[in-house]
């Protein structure tokens, strides 16, 4: 079962915004995503050329064509 739940962090602990009916001591997974938009934008000029760099790593390792015929703008648009 997957549930979304937002949460604070805060001493060291995520809190919950709503109940979670989960047994005590069990394993979940985390996805943090920042809600705060300016939180994204607090990293530092490394950091954000780093992730430039994994993201141009990983669009050259994967395959965006469907394999399907390539049309010409003239196909595309259907000039007259």
């Amino acid at each position: 079962m997957t549930t979304d739940v937002l949460a604070t962090f805060e001493d060291g602990v995520f809190k919950p915004e709503t109940p979670v009916d989960c047994p005590d001591h069990s394993r979940v997974r985390l996805t943090i995503e920042p809600l705060d938009r300016q939180a994204r934008w607090d990293a530092t000029r490394e950091e954000r050329d780093a992730a430039l760099k994994r993201y141009l790593a990983w669009t050259n390792e994967v395959k965006f064509s469907s394999g399907g015929e390539r049309f010409t703008r003239d196909q595309l648009y259907e000039r007259d």
